[in-house]
């Protein structure tokens, strides 16, 4: 196929993306003026617009994610050819604006329904602190036990190993209905399409971490300070995590707050609050009751004789503190 039959076909993929996309920004977002500025875009480009038959389906934000990723793909093409250079860089412009807009404001739908799944025992996984077993055997066992969300934490590790196990972990997680959480590394959440990436304060910014993750994948920050947890809600957090609350040997970090410093966060911001940090079984109740919504734990079921019966203990004790399981 020659080039110019390459570049109507990407025109009126283009166009019908535009069309498609004004009826997911009005049915799934109800935003009119993206809708009629999408509309006004397909009707700017070369060519009738496709005919329009008013249906009713219904637009899962996957589809419309999907429906972007088509039309970016398009325009990349169409902005290489010389046929495309007569529709001006407005024109070109003002459609990858509106893309950017509607993929923002559809990955914020998608992150929102995963930062309600912010909640219960939050378990991290780290090959250092298994107790001489597989890191595999804690995840299993945790997930068993009623963990809601795993994390991924190989400080030693190349990325080429842990990468397999950061596969087997999201194969489990997704097993369980469990979200997966990277830590640091956003090019290896992305990868293995992991729920998230969890950042600390000397890390990517959350803004530089979405660059490299897909729009629905959260990223969670830690916090020492009230004031680090404003800026990360500042920064766009999904979610909060506050530590440490008491003493611990799993990661060298100062008590700046415990349970006065969670409570302040938790009547501060809006996303979820994590806590981490030496919580034990007998402290679950106290850390819900302050405000965790979620409670992280490593050596708690890392380090555990019996990982699973730890975990089913915590989890039963964050239910009787009143919080999610």
């Amino acid at each position: 196929m020659n080039q110019p039959n390459l570049s109507q076909l990407h025109l009126s993929s283009l166009q019908q993306s535009c069309i498609a996309l004004s009826d997911v920004s009005e049915k799934v977002l109800s935003d009119q003026a993206l809708t009629r500025r999408l509309h006004d875009l397909a009707s700017r480009l070369p060519g009738p617009l496709p005919d329009e038959e008013k249906t009713h389906r219904q637009w899962s934000i996957e589809q419309a994610l999907s429906l972007v990723s088509s039309a970016r793909a398009s325009l990349d093409f169409l902005s290489k050819t010389e046929q495309f250079s007569d529709l001006g860089e407005r024109i070109a412009g003002g459609l990858q604006t509106t893309l950017d807009t509607l993929e923002g404001m559809l990955g914020q739908r998608l992150r929102s329904e995963a930062r309600h799944r912010i909640h219960g025992l939050y378990v991290i996984i780290d090959p250092l602190v298994t107790g001489g077993r597989k890191p595999q055997q804690i995840a299993q066992e945790a997930l068993e036990g009623g963990a809601s969300i795993l994390q991924l934490r190989d400080k030693e590790s190349d990325k080429g190993k842990s990468l397999g196990l950061a596969r087997a972990l999201k194969g489990m997680c997704d097993e369980k209905g469990a979200l997966l959480i990277i830590n640091d590394h956003a090019d290896l959440a992305a990868t293995v399409e992991a729920h998230g990436v969890h950042v600390g304060q000397d890390d990517l910014p959350v803004a530089s971490a979405r660059q490299v993750l897909s729009p629905g994948q959260i990223v969670g920050r830690s916090n020492h300070l009230l004031e680090e947890a404003l800026d990360s809600e500042g920064q766009g957090a999904d979610y909060i995590a506050v530590g440490a609350m008491y003493p611990t040997d799993s990661k060298d970090q100062p008590i700046v707050g415990g349970l006065k410093l969670l409570r302040e966060v938790k009547e501060s911001v809006q996303p979820p609050v994590v806590a981490i940090g030496g919580i034990s079984e007998e402290r679950v109740g106290e850390v819900v009751q302050a405000g965790a919504d979620a409670v992280c734990v490593i050596g708690a079921v890392g380090l555990a004789s019996s990982p699973l019966e730890a975990s089913r203990r915590m989890v039963e004790a964050i239910r009787r503190a009143g919080g999610e399981g």
